[in-house]
């Protein structure tokens, strides 16, 4: 994310001193007097700022640890930079049209200051909270991905063709289960690892008969797979 930040920073800037090359040329013909000259500078600075806090919000959605979070953080960019194009044409058009009041202009610019600001705490409230959501849901699936994970290598592992289609049952029984886990689950869940654990350790060790560890840990998923559907 660090190096599209950096190539999306190259972007600003380049807009930035467009903006200013364009900014001072249009309105060098319009520095005459000393308050077209204060309104100037008041608008200016306006939308320095907004150029500023959009670089900000766009700062914080590419700080996102991966592609998901920055897809939930993208609207930080996009409301940032609408606000920052509204700010640009209404200031622009205040400083343009020098009959309209200053305290019009500077009322409206606050508004849309105050109406961009709003929105981009409203979303990032939205991408905090469904970051949560992911990371509850994470939590909640663990369990069943690690022990999935364990049980396609518990197939490598089996020696005989006998003792691979018993594995390749257990991993079927595990793959195909409710992935969430709650708190009503622990103990059906503490079980099926320990059983899982003496399957795994039996293989490992070359014992022969295996077959009533692998049943028995089919049939402690089968109960959690049926505790999963009841919690429902």
């Amino acid at each position: 994310m660090k190096k599209s930040f950096r190539n999306y920073l190259g972007a600003w800037i380049i807009i930035f001193l467009l903006f200013n090359l364009i900014w001072f040329i249009s309105y060098s013909n319009i520095l005459n007097g000393t308050q077209k000259l204060i309104s100037f500078w008041i608008y200016y600075c306006i939308i320095i700022i907004s150029f500023i806090g959009q670089l900000y919000c766009a700062y914080i959605a590419f700080k996102a640890e991966n592609i998901n979070k920055f897809f939930y953080s993208v609207s930080l960019i996009n409301i940032s930079y609408y606000g920052l194009i509204l700010t640009v044409f209404i200031s622009a058009l205040c400083a343009f049209i020098t009959s309209i009041p200053r305290w019009v202009g500077t009322i409206v610019c606050i508004s849309v200051f105050a109406f961009t600001y709003i929105s981009i705490i409203k979303a990032k409230t939205a991408v905090g909270v469904i970051g949560g959501i992911d990371r509850k849901i994470a939590d909640e699936t663990e369990f069943i991905r690690l022990l999935t994970s364990d049980a396609e290598h518990l197939i490598q592992l089996a020696e005989t063709d006998k003792d691979k289609e018993i594995c390749k049952k257990i991993y079927d029984a595990i793959r195909y289960s409710d992935p969430r886990s709650t708190p009503e689950l622990d103990m059906i869940n503490h079980s099926i690892r320990n059983s899982f654990d003496e399957l795994y350790s039996a293989i490992r060790n070359g014992n022969s008969d295996i077959t009533n560890l692998a049943y028995q840990t089919i049939n402690l998923v089968e109960e959690r797979n049926r505790k999963c559907r009841v919690l429902k």
